[in-house]
């Protein structure tokens, strides 16, 4: 009888030629060659940003998935059917971010020394700031939270405030304002 071990086999190499193309904001597609192991077919292992995609046989491989805005880490590796596994061999995809943030929503005020608050925009590449107006054109300020604090109002005067979500590249939401006091509540105060 004879006895084989697995311990004589060598480690499956690396990919030789790893690259991507048709990169469009939705998908992108991959090419490789090169990769053996020693015994059985060669399998491939392809992960983006650290987290299974497929197990391919062979080339090509297209991702449908990709977020938009980001920079992606697309890694193979060769395996075997024992599943030892090969170096990884990466590459770094762009995707252009083309959506621009969701509208904040639930914007609200609070007293004369106010302050604005909203549920948080959605953007694929994860970041946004939020640009806060008293009326088009009278810019108050920017920040990252969900909230801004306005103070010096006047009694009796009506306020416009809006707030614009924008994402790194530039795209903007649709500006959201809220009026206060809101629009049919009377001033409180003088007569």
């Amino acid at each position: 009888m004879l006895n084989f071990s697995t311990l004589d086999r060598k480690k499956p190499t690396p990919v030789d030629y790893w690259d991507y193309y048709d990169l469009k904001p939705s998908s992108v597609s991959f090419f490789w060659h090169g990769g053996t192991v020693d015994g059985g077919t060669a399998k491939y292992e392809i992960k983006r940003d650290a987290v299974l995609l497929d197990t391919p046989l062979r080339p090509p491989y297209i991702d449908t998935t990709p977020a938009e805005g980001r920079n992606h880490t697309y890694c193979i590796r060769t395996f075997d059917d024992e599943l030892s596994f090969s170096d990884p061999v990466c590459v770094e995809v762009y995707f252009e971010d083309l959506t621009k943030p969701t509208d904040p929503t639930n914007l609200v005020t609070s007293s004369l020394a106010l302050t604005l608050s909203w549920e948080e925009s959605y953007d694929s590449s994860g970041t946004i700031r939020y640009l806060i107006d008293q009326g088009i054109g009278n810019d108050l300020g920017t920040t990252v939270e969900t909230q801004f604090a306005v103070d010096h109002l006047e009694a009796d005067k009506r306020y416009e405030f809006g707030v614009t979500a924008e994402d790194p590249t530039g795209h903007k939401s649709n500006r959201v304002m809220v009026h206060y006091p809101p629009l049919g509540v009377p001033f409180k105060g003088k007569r």
